[in-house]
């Protein structure tokens, strides 16, 4: 009898979540030269910005593949 309640609450707290899959294709189109740390990071940053461009930031997941 608790098995469906807690898959309706499960399935509830994932209503709302966006996933963002970053591939290795895609890695190696942003860093396709060498960086510093600094910028590597920064670079990382931009893209997970456009990636995630017109979403609720607390409600995106990221998975890298």
């Amino acid at each position: 009898t608790n098995a469906i309640s807690i898959r309706d609450a499960i399935n509830e707290l994932h209503k709302g979540i966006d996933k963002i899959e970053i591939d290795t294709t895609d890695l190696k189109k942003v860093f396709n030269r060498p960086f510093t740390p600094d910028e590597a990071i920064e670079q990382f940053k931009e893209h997970i910005a456009q990636l995630s461009k017109g979403k609720e930031r607390d409600k995106i997941r990221i998975i890298i593949k």
